[in-house]
């Protein structure tokens, strides 16, 4: 897995699950990256999401289906804005 300048975590052996420093609401985009990679998302209403991970990048976008109030441990680069129902996306870093 490449570096990524974005991500506090890359060079550190931590655990996703483990509890966030900081939240900060997610701008969904197709062209721009997230400020700072999470290691969590949480939706604030039901529907799908279209994500860039970590491991899967741009070449294998996610599509993660949320239940209202739910927060996904997985490192994301980027929230795709086509085909994103959710509103309401928090990052957590």
């Amino acid at each position: 897995m490449a570096q990524n300048a974005n991500d506090p975590n890359d060079a550190v052996n931590f655990l996703v699950s483990s509890a966030a420093e900081d939240a900060y609401p997610v701008t969904k985009s197709d062209s721009v990256d997230l400020p700072t990679a999470a290691k969590g998302l949480r939706a604030n209403a039901a529907g799908n999401m279209v994500v860039w991970t970590r491991g899967g990048g741009s070449a294998n976008p996610r599509t993660l289906a949320f239940a209202a109030g739910e927060t996904r441990y997985v490192r994301v680069t980027r929230v795709l804005s086509t085909n994103t129902t959710v509103v309401g996306i928090e990052a957590l870093v």
